[in-house]
Order: structure tokens, then C-alpha cells, then sequence
């Protein structure tokens, strides 16, 4: 049986859909599907076509989200207080949009992290994905002992350190794109 490219592409947004509602995420998704597409290619020889290849695929698929979900360690972490000045490169900058706040270098950064700043101690982080940089999700600790979604923290590395720092704060928007709630307790 001949299978081209273009034929196993012409199922990408069904199984962009079919991973996305097993994920929760459309990053991990996107993932998965293109996970999927090599599989799906390097095991071409294989696919005798007793089943629709579609078929295949949503196998193929549904056992990589399942792999994902069975290994993701999905659990929040606390913030350590650390030195922040050693992982910032020296042009680092600190920005929260769509807010016109803006800093740049370490030491503006460790001093509004010290300072007003400082309400973000003993938050929570999650780990996501990000269009491919490292992310987190950052929960705030509330007076009642919960937590509320604060921000998507992405960071942006060169050469092993911190680049810039960026925390989006539209949480009503974005953190139920990473399938994430927007309360949530110890």
C-alpha cells in the first residue's frame, strides 16, 4: 500500500483536536501530532492497511497522549528563594504585558523581586510547554491558604541563562489553554 505525506498531513487537524481533548493543552497537542506524524512515517512499511489510516493515526496518537499524560508531573512546586543574579545574563530583562513595565539587568530585577515584588513569595509554579521555551504557570498564595493563577511566566534563554523574563498576566484566558484551573489549594 502507497501512503505519501500529504495523505497522513491531511489528518493533522482532526488529531490536533483528538490530542488536544485528551491533553488539555494545545501546545502538548501540537506535540503529540507531530509525534505522531514520525511514528506514523518511520512505520509506514509496517501498515499492512487492515484498518483505515486514520484509524492508525488516532492509535498511534492516543497511545503517545496517554504515554504523556501517564509521565507528565503535573505538580505544583513552591518557589524557592534563591540568588536570582547568577541565571540572569547581565541584559536580562523583567516585563509583564500588557502592562508597561519594563526592567533590565539584575540587579533591577532582584531589587523589584525584593521589593514590590515580594508578594509573589511562597507562589506555586507549574511547568508547561510554551511555544517551545520554558514556561510556567504561577499561582499566588491568598490570604485563605489557596492559591489563584497569577501569570504564565515564559523565560527566554542564551547560552544557559536567563534571557528575559515574561509574565502574562490575562490568567481568565490563558491558563485554561494549558488546562489548568484558575483556584487551586496545597
Amino acid at each position: 500500500m502507497s501512503i505519501d505525506m500529504a495523505q497522513l498531513e491531511s489528518h493533522r487537524p482532526a488529531l490536533v483536536g483528538h490530542c488536544y481533548r485528551m491533553l488539555g493543552s494545545p501546545f502538548d497537542a501540537e506535540d503529540a501530532v507531530q509525534d505522531t506524524m514520525v511514528r506514523a512515517w518511520q512505520s509506514l512499511g509496517r501498515f499492512e492497511g487492515r484498518s483505515w489510516l486514520r484509524t492508525w493515526l488516532y492509535r498511534i496518537a492516543t497511545n503517545l497522549c496517554l504515554d504523556a499524560l501517564a509521565s507528565r508531573s503535573r505538580r505544583a512546586r513552591p518557589i524557592e528563594e534563591a540568588p536570582v543574579s547568577p541565571v540572569l545574563r547581565d541584559d536580562a530583562t523583567l516585563s509583564m504585558p500588557p502592562y508597561a513595565f519594563w526592567l533590565q539587568g539584575p540587579d533591577a530585577i532582584r531589587e523589584w523581586l525584593n521589593g514590590r515584588g515580594s508578594g509573589c513569595c511562597g507562589s506555586r509554579l507549574m511547568r508547561v510547554n510554551a511555544s517551545g521555551m520554558p514556561a510556567f504557570a504561577q499561582y499566588r498564595r491568598e490570604p485563605d491558604v489557596s492559591y489563584k493563577a497569577w501569570g504564565v511566566i515564559i523565560l527566554e534563554e542564551q547560552d544557559g541563562r536567563i534571557a528575559a523574563w515574561n509574565t502574562f498576566l490575562d490568567t481568565e484566558k490563558l491558563f485554561p489553554l494549558f488546562g489548568l484551573p484558575l483556584r487551586m489549594t496545597d
